[in-house]
């Protein structure tokens, strides 16, 4: 059977070459569909297909991808020369052919896979969003149903993954962006803006920095056919963002947008010191909201939202050490902030206002119509040894002004001078609480500052009263025990009610003080009421610690008008009135003293029995016609001037035996040419004053002559030579 066997190898060669000839052209095929591209009358079939999907692409060509399948390369979709609608690009777009319906030569397509894609949102002309590096896999259901899978793209840094589903989906071809665009518009200027809200959205966006591994994922399904019926949600994750100069560490959240309601059930925020936890939700179509927030907040991260000059150098006075513990709830419309309420609590430890240290601060709040109050504050410094709490304080923030109602405790007043600014500061530093007082306050502390920073304090109207005694000092003057009422009265601090021990004795009184005298010093006026004062115990604090003075002082002094920086502003009058004394110790008060020794050893130590005296004050100088010291055996009588530098221009008469019972007038007439050898002119200063006799040398001719020389036993205001 030779010829048979060589048919079949015919044959077999035949088919063998048959079979290269079919792979050849199907290689050859493929290569030009892959090359090339498919045949125009494939494509043609391919878009029309996807335009019954609602998918309008335009692309440079479509070819057969050996992997992948049938892609089109350069692809876009969307109105090419339109500017105001969304744009879409991409490299590369694979079409995923069913592939029974195409055994049954039909093309079907199931879904898209967009790689390298770049999505654009018009802003303006000159402005447009766009996500880049955008990859996606779409599918096509039944009932016009979209399903998106695995969307992924960069936006700013931002990683956002993206998936959804979408019913009628080719409706939303027919959506007029024009109008949507214009309601973002009109929503925008509802809520106070003054553009487009998609423009203040990218502006809003463009002045943001986003860390590496930023991310957002968001989740959307809705009816094509109702553009009000989408629901979006997701989760944001943020990482070392900053944005208008303030940075974030760490933010994470999810969220949900259904019905016009955005939700933020969970959002937490850390930035450096601050860990905070927000929920809340928001209505788009009213605009209202409402939110919840706890935590602990830096409280310095709050500087970059200061806007305004004031709100700068006010901050500026204020230093932080640990973050502000908070929990608030608030609810208000975003378009009027006015609406704003709000409720919760605080707490802050370690801060300082002008330097001047506060342990704690811990208080309930609620806010309304730009009005805070805060129930119950308290606050402790100097490890707890100061205390301060009040029953209500309100801040009106459109007033700028602290209202305190109900306040109590025991702060150290020259650190509150000190928190206020530094001229109150300076005001206030003469009037020295020698431990801190315990007090109770009420009234209003204004928080206007001047171009300067300095407190404007015209509206201030606040009353401190001192309940408990506390030991003062103002100058040299200084009582153990002091009780009254300060007024911080606009300019003013007025003291009132005032009652002193003053050297054993009880003083009363009031004082006024000008907080902002114009140039040095301070400018005050008044007047003081003080019983049995121990004249020693005042000689040694107020001018010599070595005095012999003895005596029960009283008196009333009333100085109308001074500058505590002048001593030649001072005005005013009194009287005062001494009993049991001893005042020799005084050089004013003893220049007769050695004199009556002479005459008689012991005649100038006599105890005044009785000494008083009214005067004037004018330009700080002090004048009296009045002033006469009794003692058993002379009255001596003073008038004259000495200004408060103690320069002294006065005369002294001394009439012997005038206080002697029933025989006092005959025996003061009797020695009267003695008394007038004791008459002198006195200058000089108190502590070294000079007499000069005035009747001396007429007297000499006179029966007294065995006295000697009047003149030499007079008190020299010469030092001794040698």
């Amino acid at each position: 059977m030779p010829g048979f066997w060589r048919k079949c190898r015919i044959t077999f060669r035949w088919f063998r070459f048959a079979v290269w000839l079919v792979v050849l052209a199907a290689l050859a095929t493929l290569l030009w569909l892959n090359r090339v591209g498919l045949p125009s009358f494939l494509k043609t079939d391919l878009v029309a297909t996807l335009h019954e999907r609602g998918v309008a692409l335009e692309f440079s060509r479509m070819r057969l991808h050996l992997v992948h399948g049938v892609v089109t390369e350069n692809v876009h979709i969307g109105q090419p020369k339109s500017e105001k609608s969304p744009a879409l690009s991409a490299r590369e777009v694979q079409l995923r052919l069913n592939i029974p319906a195409l055994l049954h030569r039909r093309f079907q397509v199931d879904g898209l896979v967009l790689r390298d894609g770049k999505l654009t949102l018009p802003q303006s002309p000159t402005n447009r969003l766009s996500l880049t590096n955008l990859q996606a896999e779409l599918r096509f259901s039944t009932n016009d149903t979209w399903s998106l899978d695995n969307f992924s793209a960069h936006f700013r840094g931002v990683r956002i993954l993206f998936s959804g589903e979408v019913t009628h989906a080719t409706e939303v071809r027919h959506w007029d962006w024009k109008k949507l665009s214009s309601s973002a518009t009109s929503a925008s200027s509802t809520s106070g803006g003054t553009g487009d809200g998609l423009r203040n959205f990218s502006n809003t966006l463009a002045a943001i920095k986003f860390g590496r591994e930023s991310q957002l994922t968001l989740h959307l399904t809705g009816d094509g056919n109702d553009v009000n019926s989408f629901a979006l949600r997701g989760e944001l994750a943020l990482t070392n963002t900053v944005a208008r100069g303030w940075s974030v560490d760490r933010l994470r959240t999810h969220f949900s947008y259904s019905n016009h309601v955005w939700r933020v059930p969970d959002l937490d925020l850390m930035q450096a010191r601050t860990r905070l936890r927000l929920a809340g939700e928001v209505d788009m179509a009213t605009k209202d909201f409402h939110g919840r927030a706890g935590g602990s907040m830096d409280a310095a991260s709050v500087r970059p939202f200061l806007t305004t000059s004031n709100e700068v150098r006010g901050f500026q006075h204020l230093s932080f050490h640990d973050p502000l513990t908070l929990t608030l709830e608030a609810a208000g419309n975003l378009t009027n902030f006015h609406q704003l309420a709000a409720g919760g609590r605080l707490g802050l430890k370690n801060f300082a206002i002008r330097e001047q240290t506060v342990d704690t601060l811990a208080a309930d709040f609620t806010y309304s119509n730009l009005t805070a109050e805060f129930f119950h504050p308290q606050i402790t410094r100097a490890n707890g040894a100061q205390t301060f709490a009040v029953e209500k304080l309100t801040l009106d923030i459109a007033g700028q002004k602290l209202i305190f109602a109900g306040g109590a405790g025991n702060v150290d007043p020259a650190v509150v001078g000190r928190a206020i600014g530094p001229k109150t500061a300076v005001a206030m530093a003469p009037y020295q609480f020698l431990a801190i007082p315990t007090a109770q306050v009420n009234g209003i502390v204004p928080l206007r500052h001047d171009a300067e920073g300095e407190l404007v304090i015209t509206e201030a109207d606040m009353r401190f009263d001192i309940i408990g005694d506390t030991p003062f000092r103002w100058r040299r003057f200084e009582t153990p025990r002091i009780r009254g009422t300060i007024h911080w009265l606009g300019n003013y601090l007025i003291l009132t009610n005032a009652v002193a021990e003053t050297y054993g004795g009880t003083t009363r009184g009031w004082g006024k003080f000008d907080l902002k005298t114009p140039g040095a010093g301070t400018e005050f006026s008044f007047f003081m009421s003080g019983t049995n004062a121990d004249l020693h115990r005042m000689g040694l604090a107020l001018w010599s610690p070595t005095n012999m003075l003895e005596g029960v002082l009283s008196g009333e002094i009333m100085v109308t008008s001074a500058n505590s920086d002048d001593w030649r502003t001072w005005n005013g009058f009194g009287a005062l009135k001494m009993r049991e004394g001893l005042l020799w110790n005084v050089p004013i008060f003893g220049l007769i003293s050695p004199l009556l020794n002479k005459l008689t050893p012991g005649w100038g130590n006599n105890r005044a029995t009785e000494a008083a005296g009214q005067f004037t004050m004018t330009n700080g100088v002090i004048y009296t016609d009045s002033l006469k010291i009794h003692t058993a055996l002379a009255q001596l009588a003073y008038f004259g001037t000495v200004d408060l530098a103690e320069n002294v221009n006065a005369r002294v008469t001394a009439q012997l035996m005038r206080s002697t019972p029933l025989f006092g007038s005959l025996f003061s007439t009797v020695l009267w040419p003695v008394s007038k050898a004791f008459e002198c002119k006195v200058t000089g200063t108190l502590g070294q004053p000079k007499p000069t006799p005035i009747y001396i040398p007429k007297l000499l001719l006179m029966p007294l002559h065995p006295i000697q020389s009047l003149e030499e036993l007079l008190p020299s205001s010469e030092k001794p030579k040698g």
